[in-house]
């Protein structure tokens, strides 16, 4: 997962980096290595209770841009936001600057 909050909320509460802002120039790239029957479990119970530096399956890197391809031959999802964006092989860098909210006027 790459993110640039402090916090998704909800049962997402405490699985990124409480540090990172929308403004950053950098993603936090959230790591968890297999086996996922356990690393996935583990990742949210460590993230819930703040203790994720011990997770031995889970790895937190700052990167501004990041390719993931498959290893093998069956075809790997991806999400975006939690929206379906295709299979990989997938790469997404950090656009400085280029963030715009939008909101109702009064």
């Amino acid at each position: 997962m790459a993110v640039r909050v402090g916090n998704l909320g909800g049962i997402f509460s405490g699985l990124t980096d409480s540090r990172a802002r929308v403004g950053d120039a950098s993603l936090k790239l959230h790591i968890v290595s297999p086996p996922a029957w356990l690393a996935l479990p583990l990742w949210f119970v460590s993230g819930w209770l703040r203790i994720a530096r011990f997770n031995p399956f889970f790895h937190c890197v700052e990167a501004s841009s990041f390719r993931c391809r498959p290893v093998g031959a069956a075809p790997v999802h991806t999400q975006v936001d939690g929206e379906w964006s295709g299979a990989l092989p997938f790469e997404t860098s950090v656009a400085p600057h280029s963030l715009r909210v939008l909101l109702p006027g009064k």
